[in-house]
């Protein structure tokens, strides 16, 4: 699915005109406009949420949410019944029966920003 995409400003300080700068306003630009799963990994201290945002705002899901979710969670269970809610479900990718208090019910249309993983 083609989007037109949209010139992004970064909800962060982004400085400098190098080579890796350029290269990761590029990437983020081209994430913006795709429909794709984007995974950020990012060094301990550095902003991964901002590039999250940077990607919401600037592509087809910026009406939708924004939800940050974390995923330190004391047990699996804990973290299942927060990403999927309580309602059984026939396959992990049947969006259509979860629980409506579920992070990834709650981010349809949107993006849903895992953390701590």
């Amino acid at each position: 699915m083609a989007h037109s995409l949209r010139r992004i400003t970064l909800p962060c300080e982004l400085t400098g005109s190098s080579a890796v700068v350029r290269e990761c306003a590029a990437l983020v630009q081209r994430a913006a406009g795709d429909d794709r799963n984007v995974l950020i990994a990012a060094e301990p201290g550095l902003d991964a949420g901002a590039v999250a945002r940077a990607i919401h705002q600037g592509g087809p899901r910026d009406s939708g949410p924004f939800l940050v979710q974390t995923c330190a969670a004391p047990s699996p269970a804990e973290l299942e019944h927060t990403l999927f809610g309580s309602n059984r479900r026939t396959s992990a990718s049947d969006v259509d029966v979860l629980a409506a208090s579920s992070a990834l019910f709650r981010a349809r249309g949107g993006v849903l920003f895992l953390t701590d993983l």
